[in-house]
């Protein structure tokens, strides 16, 4: 279990894929904020198949009609998500993802514009987004 603190500063206790699989290790949210992330939502950067790396910026809260067509989610979780700041959802060239949520929107600022300037330093200014 991982212990989540919410915008509102309510503690959730979520629990983690143990795998194995693309998701393995990482919270159980995880593959539904994936599959999010496929009909575009936010600022992304990277591509995995010409860079091997990529992720998505996902705005929170996010809602239970949002994730519609996606994963079934515990209703405990589902409140977590609705009690976010937001999250990035990153995949590698192996097609592993990884998550990281948000209960502050300043913090989440700071490190997507900070994954965003090392993405640009190491390409070029190449933007795929």
């Amino acid at each position: 279990m991982f212990k989540f603190i919410g915008k509102s500063g309510r503690e959730y206790l979520l629990p983690m894929n143990e795998g194995p699989g693309k998701y393995e290790g990482e919270l159980g949210v995880c593959e539904a904020l994936c599959t999010l992330t496929l009909d575009g939502c936010g600022e992304e950067c990277g591509n995995v198949s010409e860079v091997g790396w990529h992720a998505s910026l996902i705005d929170g809260p996010v809602s239970r009609d949002e994730l519609e067509g996606g994963p079934i989610l515990s209703t405990h979780e589902y409140s977590a998500l609705g009690d976010i700041a937001g999250a990035i959802v990153a995949e590698d060239s192996q097609g592993f993802v990884s998550l990281t949520l948000y209960a502050d929107e300043r913090k989440l600022a700071r490190e997507w514009d900070e994954l965003v300037k090392v993405w640009e330093a190491t390409f070029e200014g190449e933007s795929y987004e």
